[in-house]
């Protein structure tokens, strides 16, 4: 099966068959390797100096120690600036330990450069489309995970000192790597009322059953007691979840851990948000998380849940996923709150019920191996894997150690990597999986377009002007939710070189008798006629009243705020 879904997706690399011609990229980019955040800087500064046609790089901000925020806008000037464009806005690495979504980012910029005037498809997205792609937006976390000891889930948050304990310090009282072997793996203890027992591989455990002996006590994270409380890596390093401080259905910190003193409190997210919203033209959202194999849509929050998403959005939604089997088959597609757990203020979620964005978050990566494929991946196999794939790699075997405060105790367990991101070698075919699914996603994005355009003398100086008005997109002008939150801009029709009197709309008169105009807009104000939106893939018609001349030359421009902008002459005729 596996060789079936690597053939498939080179089918679709190569374009129905037709070999691909030579790619000579312009910078040695290696994909089976991880990317600190200072190297990652590096391969973006370098990306853009190769391709300054292509790329711009900028920062939305800084981080909380002072780290920068890089966008790289990937765009063709040939064809319009990035902002008059359709663009898609794509992050990763909110949670400091989700460090493979960067890789993925920096993999999508690549493959986008160097694809452009070799790939058909590839081309065509650039010439019609912007991107804005940040692959890291908590850097003072990825720095810390690359260069620090941690565990496989840490740092998650963003770096903010907090007292944890309530005894007037912070961060006092965090793990420590006690065996120096630059990991933060558990510590473990026998012990008669301990809650955990031995499993069939002594180096993994589970659960006590009652009436079971054998008990051993365990802690998570290795440490001493630092400050002479009686407990253990109780004031770890402080910190916000960045994925839970976005204005929407945000709740506080003592109902949903991480969600900061306030909303936008961070420096990291109030960039984020500030860059979102002065880009309007930002029509796709796609971020990179991990981990489960799952491509997520919004809502995460019971209350919008209950609402109902637009069925509009839902068919948008469903039809991106459905198309994304053929090279994501593994993936699971869920709504966040209704197929994995509530999630308040959530990124994707501000951006699809706020601002009424399309918006999906990939989970990348699942460590499951199952070996005998019955649906659940014991310990046992985790380790038969770590022993047979990752050549021991991935686990610290237990070994003893004598504690300050605990005595001889035991530390080992599973190291930072692997369980939540990919072996290096792994890298490069998850880029090119999810890189697809987010093309796919860019490729519904609307796009608005102007047809058959005439011109009817009514009396003199007074011309009727019919002009077919489109979108090329498999997504609508405006969403479901942006029209249920009041946020939906119309299309604007403009005409120069004449003045616009009146606009309306013509319908096909089912009888028979021609065509009439209906739903007459509004007075035009500054010149411009709003005309609604449009929807996936739509035609209308629409009637301008304008004066002018004999012989003038009238320009028509369509402009959408998601949708871009189109522009068409026309010459009125002289008799």
């Amino acid at each position: 099966m596996k060789q079936v879904q690597t053939a498939l997706v080179l089918s679709l690399l190569f374009l129905g068959g037709n070999a691909p011609p030579a790619i000579n990229p312009l910078v040695a980019l290696s994909f089976n390797r991880y990317y600190d955040v200072e190297e990652m800087g590096e391969a973006l500064a370098a990306l853009e100096a190769a391709y300054p046609n292509l790329l711009s790089l900028g920062t939305m901000g800084q981080s909380r120690e002072g780290r920068e925020l890089w966008v790289m806008t990937v765009n063709n000037p040939e064809t319009g600036d990035a902002s008059t464009k359709p663009a898609m806005y794509i992050d990763a690495n909110t949670h400091g330990n989700e460090i493979q979504g960067g890789e993925v980012a920096l993999f999508t910029i690549n493959y986008l450069v160097t694809k452009f005037g070799q790939d058909p498809w590839v081309t065509d997205l650039l010439n019609r489309f912007s991107f804005y792609i940040a692959p890291t937006v908590n850097p003072d976390s990825r720095h810390r995970f690359f260069h620090e000891a941690n565990n496989p889930h840490s740092p998650r948050q963003n770096q903010r000192p907090h007292d944890n304990d309530g005894d007037g310090s912070v961060d006092e009282d965090g793990p420590e790597d006690l065996n120096g072997d630059g990991e933060i793996t558990m510590m473990r203890r026998i012990d008669p009322l301990g809650s955990m027992v031995l499993g069939e591989d002594p180096r993994t455990m589970r659960g006590r059953r009652p009436g079971e002996e054998g008990g051993w006590k365990t802690w998570w994270t290795e440490g001493i007691d630092n400050d002479g409380d009686g407990r253990i890596n109780e004031d770890g390093p402080g910190g916000v979840d960045l994925n839970r401080q976005f204005p929407w259905e945000w709740s506080p910190d003592h109902r949903q851990h991480g969600a900061g003193p306030y909303m936008l409190s961070e420096p990291e997210t109030r960039s984020t948000a500030n860059f979102v919203r002065n880009h309007p033209n930002i029509a796709a959202v796609q971020s990179y998380h991990n981990a489960g194999d799952m491509i997520l849509r919004p809502p995460g929050a019971e209350s919008t849940s209950s609402m109902g998403m637009p069925r509009s959005d839902l068919r948008v939604m469903d039809g991106i996923a459905e198309r994304s089997k053929a090279f994501l088959p593994d993936y699971e597609y869920l709504e966040v709150f209704g197929g994995l757990y509530p999630v308040h203020g959530g990124f994707f979620d501000w951006t699809y019920g706020a601002l009424g964005i399309i918006s999906f978050t990939n989970e990348l990566y699942a460590f499951n191996p199952d070996y005998d494929d019955d649906g659940v991946s014991s310990q046992e196999e985790r380790m038969r894997w770590n022993d047979e794939v990752a050549h021991g790699a991935c686990f610290s075997d237990w070994e003893e150690f004598e504690h300050p405060d605990l005595g001889w105790i035991e530390i080992g367990g599973w190291r930072a990597f692997c369980t939540r991101a990919p072996l290096p070698d792994e890298l490069p075919e998850m880029a090119m999986r999810n890189t697809l699914f987010t093309l796919l996603h860019a490729s519904f994005m609307p796009q608005v377009a102007l047809g058959k355009t005439t011109a009817t003398r009514l009396e003199r100086g007074l011309w009727q002007v019919e002009v077919e008005i489109l979108n090329l997109g498999e997504m609508p002008t405006a969403s479901g939710q942006a029209r249920r939150v009041g946020i939906a801009k119309e299309e604007r029709l403009t005409v120069l070189g004449g003045e616009l009197v009146a606009s309306g709309e013509r319908e096909l008169d089912s009888r028979g008798g021609g065509t009439f105009v209906t739903n007459p807009h509004e007075t035009p104000i500054e010149g411009e006629a709003q005309v609604g939106n449009l929807g996936p893939m739509a035609r209308r018609w629409i009637v301008l009243l304008v004066r002018a001349s004999r012989g003038d030359a009238l320009v028509i421009v369509l402009d959408s705020e998601k949708g871009g902008s189109a522009t068409q002459e026309i010459q009125l005729p002289r008799r």
